[in-house]
């Protein structure tokens, strides 16, 4: 297992391929994808508010609101 700067454990592909069913592996990927499950949500969420954010200013201007 190497670390980067952050903790994260990571294999190189011929662990990855000779370990498929180790636990802790498994326990790394687990973090792997939920990582880039929040990075995809907050991606969506940024993208909504922006639009939200976009709309006020919108209805604002139509009502001669500054």
């Amino acid at each position: 297992v190497y670390c980067s700067g952050s903790g994260d454990g990571y294999y190189c592909n011929a662990c990855l391929r000779t370990l498929s069913g180790d636990a802790l592996l498994a326990a790394y990927e687990k973090v792997r994808q939920l990582r880039c499950e929040a990075k995809a949500y907050g991606e969506e969420f940024s993208k909504r508010a922006k639009q939200a954010e976009t709309e006020v200013l919108r209805v604002r201007q139509e009502r001669g609101i500054r």
